[in-house]
This record gives structure tokens, sequence and C-alpha cells, in this order.
């Protein structure tokens, strides 16, 4: 049986789940597929005994350093690309969001399948709900897009890893970032009130700041 099938997994699942949550650390470590299948074909008896069982964990280690190679790569790559295009033309195209977030997905299950340790993934999937689900809830009153929307839930996932609280702070530098910026286009710049603001920018510097500076 597949080891999410398998209803202790779950047990241990839930029941280390409220900790993570509300620590934004790791939960207990899994037996995953990956490492456990690199320790069978390293083992003695095998062919490939003698390169010794130390080899297991590097595999594993290198597994899991390309996935989050492939994290930071989309988180970065797609940022650029996204600011971009919204300060020159007020829009985040639903492609390059979707591209990256595939990208992003798969560097997260190579993570999990590296570590043993579900979080990263959990963690993810919990940011982009938090992001992309309270944006969506301020969409109408804030006068946000439908790409807004999506971006933020992609930088939720990307965040989610690290911690929850990461999320909401990247969310609050972001709008804190665009709130200053919009004050001083219409007091200083004398811009009329409702002149429409580039958030993708926004959203991409506010993601950098919990991921540099937060532990």
């Amino acid at each position: 049986m597949p080891l999410f099938l398998a209803p202790p997994f779950w047990g241990r699942l839930l029941h280390a789940l409220p900790g993570s949550l509300a620590s934004g650390g790791s939960l207990p470590a899994f037996s995953w597929p990956l490492g456990s299948l690199a320790r069978r074909v390293l083992d003695e008896q095998s062919p490939w005994g003698s390169l010794g069982p130390a080899w297991a964990e590097h595999i594993a280690d290198g597994v899991a350093l390309a996935g989050w190679a492939l994290v930071w790569g989309a988180w970065a790559v797609s940022g650029v690309m996204l600011s971009i295009i919204d300060a020159r033309e007020r829009r985040l195209p639903r492609p390059v969001i979707w591209g990256a977030a595939r990208v992003l997905g798969l560097g997260l299950v190579l993570v999990v399948a590296g570590t043993g340790d579900p979080w990263p993934l959990l963690g993810g999937a919990l940011g982009a709900i938090l992001a992309g689900g309270g944006l969506a809830l301020a969409r109408r009153a804030a006068a946000l897009g439908a790409g807004d929307v999506r971006y933020a839930g992609f930088l939720g996932a990307v965040l989610g890893p690290d911690g929850l609280g990461h999320v909401v702070a990247g969310l609050a530098c972001a709008f804190a970032g665009a709130g200053f910026r919009a004050a001083w286009l219409v007091f200083v710049r004398r811009a009329p009130p409702g002149t429409r603001l580039a958030l993708g920018p926004y959203l991409f510097a506010g993601s950098a700041f919990p991921l540099v500076l937060l532990p």
C-alpha cells in the first residue's frame, strides 16, 4: 500500500499538524519512498553495495537540493517577468503564473521525496490557500485583479514551507509598500485617487522580505 494511503500516515500527520502550523516548523520525518528505495538499492547485498549506504543519503540530499533549486528558480524568474509586465501593461499573464506553479509543484515534490518530510508540500498548499484566498476575499474592496489573486497564491506556496507566518509577513510587506507608493502618487504627484497601481512588483518584493530576513 502506498504510504499516503496507509492509516498510520494520516494519524501521525494529524497528530503533528497543530504544532507545525503554530511554529512553522517541520513535521516529524516519514519513511518516504525515495529514501527507502535508495537504501535498498545500495544495500550491502545488492550489486551496488560496494558504494556504501552513505550514498543513499547523498542521493536523497541531491534530490532535495534540486527541488529547492526549482522552487527558488520559479520564484525568481517568474517574479522578474511578472513585475516587468505588470509595471508596463498592468496585467499578470496567467500562462506565466501557471507555468511557474508547475515548476514550483515539481520542486516541492522533489524536496519531499528527498527529505522524507511532507511539510514543504503541505505548507505550500496551505500557504497558497491562505494568500490566494485572502486576496480573493478582499478582491472587490481593494480593486484587485484576478492575476493578483493567482500570483498571491503562487507566492503563498513559495513561502508556506517556511511557515504560515512567512506568508502573512510577505503579504503585509507587499501591501505596505503598495500603500506608501499610492499615498506618494496621490499627495506628492497629485495623481487622481482612482489611479491603478501595479501590485505585482510589490507582491514579489514583499515575498523577498521573509525569505531573506526571517528565520
